[in-house]
């Protein structure tokens, strides 16, 4: 290594050695900084408390943006032309009073159904001249095939929607939707999910009808009663009724979460006018299309009645839901309680100022003529909303590449390099990012074998409750393990280089060539967001190549080191804010469905691999401090005791995964499903008659933590897959993700007052074919499974076009029909 010597000026110039790296090994440092000396006095581990201190402010700032609900307002202290929380809650106190209201039952389609339409014909009666106001119940008939869980097949019978119209009085053909479902599961009284959404849509109507001003066009209100059905209501609506004509547009309003703030999750289809009224409308604006992406790409095992509109419609939408408190959905504790003041307020407002937006909007009448592609869209902490067209995107993407290049160019120029070529840059660069990478994939060993440990030892879901266990199991060892490789490439690989600084430099440079090679994979795919590329890649350079200068030139000292981690912080602000902004509501929204993915995916690995690639994102420009510190071992020994103390918590009584907390509950779910079965020869004779209680974990631990406290467990079997769908009555087709149910023998189910039959009603053969026509009567909802031997295909049946099978097992072909009635 090359060493050139040079006498500094006077003393009080400069405490530090009369060395310096030379140009030819300075890994691209600006010549004018050569003149200063070797820094032996690098950064005490004093930094690693900024950074702490840095990133609990970061924190904060999203914890405040994420929590923030607006006051509710009362019904004496509103003007009856703005929403009133206290209103609506009234009105989804009456209609959780009703209990679970299951499609078909007596509290959906009576109870609920009266409810309803009393309080539209109170609305109605109350209206301004200036408005109509038309009620229509709709009890469609129909079937569909639906590509969700599996493809199956859909026949409803005498389902239940209630349609209103709000009109100018001069009738216009052009009307925009709002819908929301009232039905709710089995599981308990549906206040999120979805009663609270038609309260809301109570209340907007109601405004809407009190102001003086006739709109310019109809707004829709669709109160659908089998959405929980899988999306039966919807279909009957937008294919058989006749307002549907005049639909151009539709908001839908749903929830995965008990309150909170609800999030625009998925727009369009390409439709990028929609995003826009709501970036102009909204009050409190939460969207993002990374959230739409990841919903589309169906990792998520949901959907809405947006799926519906947009493929048996044609429409352009919006899907909203609430998303807070996963842990309720679709129990007995999705109750009003749960959802905390504020949220009807701000999701009812919201939804008023979009909707009036909307419905005068000059784009609503021939949405088609603007189409124009994919929108990036995104909210800033909940404060503003930055839209821009896909293409547009592209544009900016490439020239952040462009200006990205240009700064890797400038750094091989010869007076950069000490007059020689650039290849000792290239190849230090090379080398860094080596490290980098290698730093990375431990991390995601080191954290998937943790994982594997937690799962082999049945420690499933310590986290399930609380959350901060995954700090202390999966990303702090993600970041001691990079730090300690980092630090060792420092002693070891890198020894040759004396100057911490250019190290520094160094990989500060191969980690902006990460980014700068993800954005141009991620503007290539088309994939919308690479915004959050664009942050990391665009901030820190520019910071860099800016602000930071002056520090660079004074780094020999303490005001510069000091000024140049806060510099180097600040570079890191916005896409630190945005990113743990976008981080902390993907494990708001996955760790509850953690309690409800299924018996298939062990969910540490899935809790792990986000946690995981969330902290290397969030450290890996903070990787370059390893190399301007004094020493890690304050550091290192913090985050190993963070480690040790979490897995102490995470094998104590701590970490049980459940909670029965009244007021924030994280149960189990298990399914007791009682069910005899009775199998046929081909002649008709009995074969066989068994009755069992089916035992469906709907989470990965299955009956782990069940069996030592419910002696009747211990007995509990699994079957060998024979016979149509594996000889179970599945309720859903939801094999993909739950298999291998136990089962514990059971007595004979109680006499039911509909018990079903089917018979066969006439046999057909010609020409090698064979027609069956059979005659199933049963309750309202009903499964039917059809499987052809081996060798025999299904042609056609009463359902219309054949779908793919829903599954194929042991050689056979099944065709799963599931059945509902109002």
């Amino acid at each position: 290594m090359a060493v050139n010597m040079r006498q500094r000026g006077p003393a009080n110039a400069g405490s530090h050695s009369n060395s310096y790296t030379s140009l030819q090994n300075n890994g691209g440092i600006d010549p004018k900084y050569h003149g200063a000396a070797e820094p032996k006095a690098t950064l005490g581990e004093q930094v690693y408390v900024v950074i702490a201190v840095f990133f609990t402010a970061v924190l904060l700032i999203v914890f405040l943006a994420a929590k923030q609900l607006p006051p509710a307002r009362t019904d004496a202290g509103t003007p009856p032309t703005q929403f009133s929380e206290e209103r609506a809650r009234r009105h989804l106190d009456a209609i959780t009073g009703f209990g679970p209201r299951v499609a078909g039952t007596y509290q959906n389609e009576v109870l609920t159904v009266r409810y309803l339409l009393g309080e539209i014909d109170k609305i109605q009666q109350a209206a301004k001249p200036s408005h109509r106001i038309e009620v229509d119940v709709q009890r469609p008939t129909g079937y569909f095939t639906l590509d969700f869980l599996s493809s199956f097949t859909h026949y409803y019978d005498n389902i239940t929607n209630i349609v209103v119209r709000l009109s100018p009085k001069k009738q216009t053909r052009h009307s925009l939707m709002i819908n929301a479902h009232f039905d709710s599961t089995m599981g308990g009284p549906g206040a999120s999910d979805d009663a609270a959404s038609c309260a809301s849509m109570l209340e907007v109507l109601r405004v809407l009808s009190q102001t003086d001003t006739p709109l310019k066009n109809s707004i829709i209100f669709v109160l659908n009663g089998a959405e929980e059905n899988i999306l039966q209501a919807s279909h009957g609506f937008i294919t058989q009724h006749p307002w549907a004509g005049d639909i151009r547009a539709f908001v839908n309003l749903e929830s995965a979460g008990a309150g909170g703030r609800e999030v625009v999750f998925q727009t369009g289809p390409d439709h990028p006018w929609l995003v826009r009224a709501y970036a102009e409308a909204a009050k409190y604006p939460f969207a993002s299309v990374t959230a739409q992406e990841l919903f589309q790409s169906n990792v998520i095992p949901s959907d809405t009645d947006f799926r519906i509109y947009r493929d048996y419609g044609n429409l352009p939408g919006i899907d909203i839901a609430y998303m807070d408190n996963g842990y309720v959905y679709h129990l007995k504790y999705d109750s009003p309680d749960q959802i905390p003041p504020g949220s009807m307020q701000r999701a009812g407002e919201n939804l008023l100022s979009i909707v009036q937006h909307l419905v005068n909007s000059p784009y609503l009448a021939y949405p088609g003529e603007y189409r124009h592609g994919k929108t990036v869209f995104f909210d800033v902490i909940g404060l503003f909303m930055v839209v821009y067209p896909h293409h547009v995107a592209i544009i900016i993407n490439s020239l952040a590449v462009l200006f990205t290049l240009v700064y890797f160019g400038y750094k091989l120029k010869p007076s950069r390099t000490g007059g020689t070529s650039g290849l000792l840059y290239l190849r230090q660069l090379f080398c860094a990012v080596l490290v980098l990478i290698l730093g990375w994939i431990s991390a995601v060993f080191t954290v998937i074998a943790v994982a594997f440990l937690m799962t082999r030892l049945e420690r499933h879901m310590t986290w399930f409750t609380h959350t901060e266990l995954i700090v202390g199991l999966y990303v702090c060892p993600a970041v001691l393990v990079q730090v300690l490789l980092h630090r060792a490439a420092r002693n070891y690989f890198y020894k040759n280089i004396k100057d911490s600084w250019v190290l520094e430099e160094l990989v500060f440079d191969s980690v902006l060539l990460f980014w700068v090679s993800l954005l141009g994979v991620l503007t290539y795919r088309g994939v919308c967001s690479a915004y959050y590329t664009l942050l990391w890649l665009v901030c820190p350079l520019l910071v860099r190549v800016t602000l930071m200068r002056p520090a660079l030139k004074q780094r020999g000292n303490t005001k510069g080191r000091d000024s140049f981690v806060l510099y180097h912080l600040l570079g890191l602000f916005v896409p630190m804010v945005m990113t743990v902004y976008g981080v902390w509501h993907v494990f708001v929204l996955f760790i509850p469905i953690m309690g409800r993915s299924g018996s298939e995916v062990a969910p540490d690995f899935v809790v792990a691999s986000i946690a995981v690639l969330s902290t290397i994102v969030l450290s890996c420009y903070l990787l370059s401090i390893v190399y301007i510190s004094k020493s890690v071992k304050r550091l290192a020994f913090s985050l190993g005791a963070v480690i040790v103390v979490t897995f102490a918590l995470a094998f104590s009584s701590y970490g049980f995964p459940y909670s029965g907390n009244k007021a924030n509950p994280t149960p189990k779910r298990l399914i007791l499903q009682h069910y005899c079965r009775t199998t046929h020869s081909v002649t008709g004779e009995v074969t066989r008659h068994d009755c069992w209680i089916g035992l469906i974990s709907m989470d990965y631990t299955g009956l782990i933590y069940l069996k030592p406290e419910i002696p009747e467990f211990r007995q509990a079997v699994k079957f060998p897959c024979t016979g149509p769908y594996c000889g179970v009555p599945y309720f859903f087709p939801v094999m993909s993700f739950i298999r291998g149910i136990d089962h514990i023998p059971a007595n004979e189910i109680p006499a039911l007052e509909n018990p079903g039959t089917m018979k066969l009603v006439s046999r057909e053969t010609h020409s090698g074919r064979t027609r069956l026509q059979f005659e199933l009567i049963g309750p309202s909802h009903m499964t039917l499974y059809i499987s052809p031997k081996p060798n025999v295909y299904m042609v056609g049946w009463s359902f219309g076009e054949v779908p793919s099978p829903t599954a194929i097992l042991n050689g056979r072909q099944h065709y799963f029909v599931l059945y509902g009635s109002g």
